[in-house]
């Protein structure tokens, strides 16, 4: 297995090991929750992408691979603002401004609970104990967390929910071992077409001719 596979289990297992009421990790295909249950802050890893520089390897030798993991970190929190009245064109100013106003402070009650979590995945992460990711030394080099960065409170019914994301950086090294191939199956696609003449060599018989 490529170390970057490696590696992306090991963020998964330290965040996992870190986390505390400010955010869970998912490991695994666990059975989703339900959409109301789904308030504490949790974060998702990927790897995004990756690059093999050509001047930091050779044909004969293991590859210098630099991969990008992608964090992603949704927070959720209980919606109680009157959104159909902020819809409502019949509705007057003052009620309008009321649910704003309660609008507001549930998206910055969900920004706050981000950045508690970003908190403390940034602390997990960088941790100066973590460096190697608890892997091999030499396995994770170079390890960077950044670019952390949010999107818009969206309304989903019962939540109000805000997700944003931040990027893990470093670089490893891929051997080579080549893989080996499982033979296919043959199979006979001949078609053998029922009074097809043309399969027929050698017939013959009147056709018709004088």
């Amino acid at each position: 297995m490529m170390n970057f596979r490696t590696i992306k289990t090991a963020i998964k297992t330290i965040l996992a090991a870190g986390q505390g009421a400010n955010y869970t990790t998912k490991i695994g295909q666990k059975q989703s929750r339900a959409a109301n249950n789904f308030l504490t802050p949790r974060v998702v890893v990927f790897y995004e992408s990756g690059t093999f520089p050509k001047a930091r390897g050779s044909v004969q030798s293991a590859k210098t691979h630099m991969p990008t993991y992608r964090l992603e970190i949704t927070v959720a929190v209980q919606n109680v603002g009157d959104i159909a009245t902020l819809n409502n064109d019949a509705a007057t100013a003052i009620q309008k401004a009321a649910a704003l106003s309660a609008f507001q402070d549930l998206a910055e009650k969900a920004d706050d609970l981000w950045d508690e979590a970003f908190d403390d995945i940034y602390q997990v992460i960088m941790a100066a104990d973590k460096r190697d990711l608890d892997l091999a030394v030499g396995t994770a080099n170079d390890l960077w967390l950044d670019n952390p960065q949010k999107g818009n409170p969206l309304d989903k019914g019962e939540l109000l929910v805000l997700t944003g994301s931040c990027i893990i950086t470093l670089s490893t090294e891929e051997v080579v071992t080549g893989i080996t191939g499982t033979p296919g199956v043959s199979y006979d696609i001949t078609t053998n077409i029922v009074d097809d003449q043309g399969s027929n060599a050698g017939a013959s018989g009147d056709l018709g001719g004088t």
